[in-house]
């Protein structure tokens, strides 16, 4: 029994892969069009980057907001495995949001701390 695979991954991956290309490409550009007139030269090469970031960023989207539907179809209908996919996903969001919180927290210690000894050094001083 042959197996039929979509071509919509691939298509998306290669689609990905061109428009990081591009924008190298567009970088490099940039960079050696320095001598030439940078100003219209940079603000057009700039404006394919944001598009292409853009892009890019819907595409991410895209995938994960698909991703999540098809998670959240497959838990409704009590597929096998679904509610282990869904405690992995809780997971890896708790991880992924926790480092901010941390580096807020050392953010504002080491803020506390500077402004304190930069106090002191200034009373010494005075």
């Amino acid at each position: 029994m042959p197996t039929t695979r979509s071509k919509g991954p691939r298509f998306i991956a290669a689609f990905i892969l061109l428009l990081v290309i591009l924008f190298f490409a567009i970088e490099y550009f940039i960079r050696a069009s320095q001598e030439f007139s940078p100003t219209s030269v940079t603000n057009a090469f700039l404006t394919m980057m944001q598009v292409i970031v853009l892009i890019l960023f819907l595409v991410l989207f895209f995938i994960l907001g698909r991703n999540l539907v098809k998670l959240y179809l497959e838990r409704k209908r009590n597929i096998v495995g679904s509610h282990f996919k869904t405690k992995l996903v809780l997971f890896f969001i708790a991880i992924v949001k926790s480092p901010r919180k941390c580096v807020r927290g050392v953010h504002l210690l080491v803020a506390t701390s500077l402004s304190s000894s930069l106090l002191i050094s200034v009373c010494r001083v005075a």
